[in-house]
């Protein structure tokens, strides 16, 4: 298994600071997954590419995971099954 970027829509919340912080992450034009918690913010270097930018760290349904901002691009780093490993 490796990583993968997957540049993603997101629905943001912008408060009178002027600071944004993501409400949903659109996966797709049909699957929209609501944030229940932005943990944690920081600037910092992408671990795919080294890129610079901000990391959230957010928690959805129970699960914990980055979400990347670099310049007007979000992504997170999807997790690709490698067809050549055995499934557990």
């Amino acid at each position: 298994m490796h990583r993968r970027k997957r540049y993603v829509g997101v629905t943001l919340k912008v408060d009178t600071a002027g600071v944004a912080r993501p409400v949903a992450v659109d996966w797709s034009d049909k699957i929209s997954y609501p944030v229940d918690e932005v943990v944690d913010m920081r600037h910092t270097k992408g671990s795919i590419g080294g890129d610079e930018g901000v990391r959230y760290t957010l928690r959805f349904g129970g699960v914990t995971t980055y979400l990347w901002r670099t310049g007007k691009f979000w992504y997170v780093e999807e997790k690709v099954i490698d067809t050549d490993e055995p499934l557990p």
